[in-house]
């Protein structure tokens, strides 16, 4: 697993390199990496969430 909690932050690994060592270690054990949704539903949902009301019943 990739050390994330280095002294140096210029050692800390980017994040481009720990999603390929996440993907590594979850292929070494079968499990499919999913990817993020496109774009437009995040945008959707995020709309949506920013609408909702909160109600007292």
């Amino acid at each position: 697993m990739v050390d994330c909690w280095r002294v140096e932050p210029s050692d800390r690994p980017s994040f481009p390199e720990l999603v390929e060592a996440f993907r590594v270690h979850l292929k070494r054990y079968n499990i499919p990496m999913q990817e993020a949704p496109p774009i437009n539903l995040r945008t959707n949902f995020i709309a949506n969430f920013e609408n909702l009301t909160l109600t007292d019943t």
